[in-house]
């Protein structure tokens, strides 16, 4: 009775690793669309309302959720407690404070620091550009993984479950 028992939690287990995974994928996909809209926010920060860009990370951070709404908000004081040091060197410091439990991976955020160190050393068109761009970029990669979801979330359930009854008859 109990190897029963240990058999049905050995696989259900396994099934939930491999929900949990495929759910992973849909967060990722999700957080990635909230740093398109920070891309967009920022562009019409500079482009319309032509604020600094402390004030523009705290207005773009009041629209957003936690984690991200943290992370502009701790970015924008830390620019201004730290004027000299590079924009860069605080994104970075701040994203891998405050970005830590997403589910962003090293990638993602590479292509997000790539573009947020140039801001605030350019001239506002050449920022409003490099926003677009990566605008772009990211949509095209969002369309690639939206598309492909379906078909990994199905795979990752079907590996959880057949795992999880390979090592039931494994161990029986």
């Amino acid at each position: 009775m109990i190897r029963m028992l240990g058999a049905v939690l050995l696989a259900a287990s396994c099934a939930g690793l491999g929900i949990l995974e495929s759910l992973r994928l849909k967060k990722r996909i999700e957080q990635l669309r909230v740093m398109i809209r920070i891309a967009a926010f920022l562009e019409g920060e500079i482009s319309f309302a032509r604020t600094t860009l402390p004030e523009a990370l705290r207005s773009v951070g009041g629209r957003l959720a936690p984690p991200f709404s943290e992370f502009l908000q701790d970015l924008a004081a830390q620019l201004e407690r730290c004027p000299g040091k590079s924009f860069g060197e605080l994104l970075r410091q701040s994203a891998r404070g405050r970005l830590k439990g997403t589910e962003l991976r090293e990638e993602d955020l590479e292509a997000f620091f790539g573009v947020a160190s140039d801001l605030g050393y350019l001239d506002g068109k050449m920022q409003v550009h490099i926003l677009q761009t990566y605008q772009k970029e990211q949509e095209e990669k969002v369309g690639q993984l939206a598309a492909e979801l379906p078909a990994k979330q199905k795979l990752f359930r079907s590996l959880g479950i057949l795992g999880g009854i390979f090592l039931v008859i494994l161990l029986l």
